[in-house]
């Protein structure tokens, strides 16, 4: 069983995933996260426990900014199609 400490750092990023999940994420916010994230594993700020859920977390963050970017290509893409069409 998970000491107290952890068990409660455990639900609360938990709660935090829940409640990103739920707003509706942006790509400056992601990439802002993903920075702060960077900045804190650079900086030895995070302790072995927090290392893997960060981590993980970044490359949820990765994930998603390059569908943004994949969509936001095909729109430009199309946008600029539709005009040659014209």
């Amino acid at each position: 069983m998970l000491a107290p400490h952890l068990l409660l750092n455990c639900q609360l990023n938990h709660q935090k995933s829940n409640i990103m999940a739920k707003k509706q994420l942006n790509y400056n916010e992601a990439l802002e996260e993903i920075e702060t994230i960077i900045n804190k594993i650079e900086n030895q700020e995070l302790n072995i426990d927090e290392l893997s859920v960060n981590v993980k977390r970044v490359a949820e963050l990765l994930s998603f900014c390059k569908l943004k970017l994949k969509h936001t290509e095909e729109e430009v893409q199309k946008i600029i199609k539709d005009l040659d069409d014209k």
